[in-house]
């Protein structure tokens, strides 16, 4: 770089290094071209751009408030300045740069679909829903938009509009959609056929949707119905009604007439509003040896708590689930991940609770924080005993209430029809339906939800007193019989 170079050659190599990747050089350029012009805006507002792309996204508010300095109104500018706001947490100033991008430029759907995103962090659902939809009435080809559009309807109860959007998931790059070397199933008659029902996503989709194989059952009758599942739900998906097989996913299949993914029966099947779910109370069902085997198993504790002079020995049979599975490799999943799992030690309201044996439904890494729980916390952790989902099921089979984050234990719960009480993050997943106490999907489910977003204390304080109620509910119908 030679000194005398002048400031609008240097930053146009700056911009030739950013669209090689290389965001050290392009930094460099950038600064030179500021040393020597410092009122250059596109230096900043390219700066400010770098630095947001880095995750610097203090800085980059600096340089890109600096660029608007120079040369107010410029959407691009304003866009990224807002996108690093919603990094930063602050939501209000994000919102407000967006609205401004959208004033100076109504057709600028990438704006739409920010500020769409912006609100439904904020759990305005049906605002962050009419963004989407202008983005996609601006572009109908623009498949982010569409995917978010459908998820709004889907979580707003709007099923036969937001079934037919979610279809575009196949189009976004996200996920494959698979080749069986057979006919795509749109609802065709199955009379004599044989169709491959898959799992497309996580297992608490595998789990909440694999209920249309008893659907399809009962509108064709005469088909051969074949579920692909991963291998840890194995056996409880054998117990759903209707289904002919059950597969292994990455196992070597046979061949089939039709094939679908779960999360497309819905539209298939016909169900187009919240009064459609096929919303039994129980579809699974564990096996019965290894519920006997766990009645002896809670046994043993009880007995091990009576000797130890606790109150859980004659308690209440609570088990709880407090954090998902890590993804690291999926940065996506992993930060949805991060939102909605907890802590064993934020749970202490709940450990202060009388007469409660906690029951760990806890696997992996976390499960290892039941050596120091919250005091007085008593909780029996038996995680070696889980070998698949039917046990994890048979185990609650046994309890009074299960509790959990939003995790597949807490469908697993739900869909063998035990008392359910769902934790959900304060931007839940669409499938919750925004702010309900209930769930049309599940019967037995009740959900909680955070106020604020990263702030589990007020819910965690909700649930506890919901909890002491609910033990003193059963201790007084004990005292009746």
């Amino acid at each position: 770089m030679l000194p005398d170079q002048p400031a609008e050659d240097i930053f146009h190599t700056g911009n030739m290094h950013l669209t090689q990747g290389r965001k050290p050089e392009a930094l460099f350029c950038y600064d030179q071209t500021l040393l020597r012009k410092p009122d250059h805006w596109q230096a900043w507002a390219n700066r400010g751009g770098v630095l947001h792309t880095i995750g610097n996204y203090f800085d980059s508010v600096l340089n890109l408030n600096k660029s608007l300095e120079i040369r107010p109104n410029v959407p691009e500018t304003l866009m990224t300045r807002g996108q690093s706001f919603v990094e930063l947490g602050l939501i209000n100033n994000a919102i407000d740069d967006f609205h401004k991008v959208l004033d100076l430029n109504p057709r600028f759907k990438e704006a739409y679909i920010q500020l769409g995103n912006v609100l439904q962090l904020s759990s305005d659902t049906a605002g962050a829903m009419d963004c989407y939809q202008k983005a996609f009435d601006i572009d109908p080809a623009c498949t982010e938009a569409e995917l978010y559009l459908s998820m709004m309807q889907l979580e707003l109860g709007l099923l036969e509009d937001g079934w037919k959007h979610f279809e575009v998931r196949w189009r976004v790059g996200q996920l494959p959609l698979r080749d069986f070397s057979c006919k795509l199933w749109r609802g065709e008659d199955l009379e004599g056929k044989k169709i491959l029902l898959y799992g497309e996503q996580g297992l608490g989709d595998m789990v909440q949707f694999i209920r249309y194989a008893t659907v399809v059952r009962e509108q064709h009758p005469n088909a051969f119905i074949c579920v692909e599942v991963r291998r840890t739900l194995q056996r409880l998906a054998a117990t759903v009604p209707g289904i002919d097989q059950v597969v292994i996913y990455g196992d070597p299949h046979g061949s089939y007439d039709y094939a679908a993914p779960m999360m497309s029966l819905p539209r298939i099947c016909g169900t187009n509003t919240l009064d459609d779910v096929p919303a039994w109370t129980r579809y699974m069902k564990p096996p019965e040896h290894r519920v006997l085997f766990w009645q002896d198993m809670l046994e043993k504790e009880r007995a091990v708590c009576r000797q130890r002079g606790l109150s859980a020995a004659n308690g209440m049979l609570v088990g709880i689930c407090w954090s998902g599975a890590a993804r690291p490799l999926m940065p996506l999943a992993n930060a949805v991940d991060q939102k909605r799992s907890t802590h064993l030690n934020q749970w202490e309201p709940l450990a202060k609770i009388p007469d409660i044996l906690f029951v760990s439904l806890q696997t992996g890494t976390p499960s290892d924080q039941c050596i120091s729980p919250p005091p007085p916390m008593t909780i029996s952790n038996n995680k070696d005993e889980f070998e698949d989902f039917a046990d994890t099921a048979a185990l609650m089979e046994c309890l009074d209430l299960v509790i959990s984050v939003d995790t597949a234990v807490a469908h697993v719960a739900a869909a063998i029809g035990r008392p359910t009480w769902l934790l959900s993050r304060f931007d839940g997943c669409w499938r919750w339906h925004g702010a309900r106490k209930d769930s049309p999907w599940y019967p037995t489910l009740r959900q909680f939800r955070q106020p604020q977003p990263k702030n589990w204390a007020p819910m965690f304080n909700e649930v506890a007193d919901e909890l002491r109620r609910f033990v003193a509910r059963d201790q007084m119908k004990e005292a009746a019989e």
